[in-house]
């Protein structure tokens, strides 16, 4: 994808750079659930994935396999990602679902897919404009974030998400920082969940 995106045609993945950091913080942290809001092409899903599985068999393979949930509104691209997903084999890891990001996020739960304070990691990488709003059906009316979770959001200077810096950066129970990038410099950021709604107190 990268020498596609290189020599032939532009593609709006997140890029190796950016994607090397965060994969760096799943390879730490080893999130067992991973739902990412914006799946284009595959791209996150399959670096993100790979780094998720590799942290669980390098604990010892103990438990239920990780599972990366990518949630992408276009069919025509979820299409493409359930193909180039399958060619990845990751099949068994990354599930594709199509349609929009609080829709999803809301019947995933319904259906008992997706459990209260069962994920891991929320990486947002849709509609700039939307981050706040699916962050806050994920993390408060749905409660599906753990304590201790990360969110980490792409794009957030350019084109911009100036509704979501605010939130995150405003809200008591998270602590965000920069992922510093090569092309432009903080244009990532990752979120912490230090505690838990009502729970009293920040926690490490």
């Amino acid at each position: 994808m990268d020498f596609f995106a290189a020599h032939h045609d532009f593609l709006i993945n997140i890029g190796p750079d950016k994607a090397t950091s965060v994969a760096s913080l799943i390879t730490c942290h080893a999130p067992s659930v991973i739902v990412e809001l914006g799946g284009y092409v595959a791209y996150s899903a399959i670096w993100f994935a790979s780094a998720q599985l590799r942290a669980w068999e390098a604990g010892g393979s103990k438990g239920t396999k990780p599972r990366y949930w990518s949630i992408e509104a276009d069919p025509v691209f979820a299409a493409v990602s359930m193909a180039l997903v399958d060619l990845a084999g990751l099949a068994d890891v990354v599930r594709v679902v199509v349609g929009n990001a609080d829709e999803s996020l809301r019947r995933l739960k319904r259906e008992g897919v997706l459990e209260e304070g069962g994920v891991d990691m929320l990486f947002l990488d849709h509609v700039e404009e939307l981050y706040d709003v699916d962050l806050k059906v994920a993390m408060e009316e749905l409660g599906l974030l753990r304590k201790g979770a990360l969110v980490v959001a792409d794009n957030v200077l350019k084109p911009g998400a100036p509704r979501y810096r605010e939130f995150v950066r405003g809200h008591e129970a998270l602590s965000t920082r920069v992922i510093k990038g090569l092309i432009i410099p903080g244009d990532a950021e990752v979120s912490g969940l230090l505690r838990e709604e009502g729970d009293g107190g920040v926690g490490d």
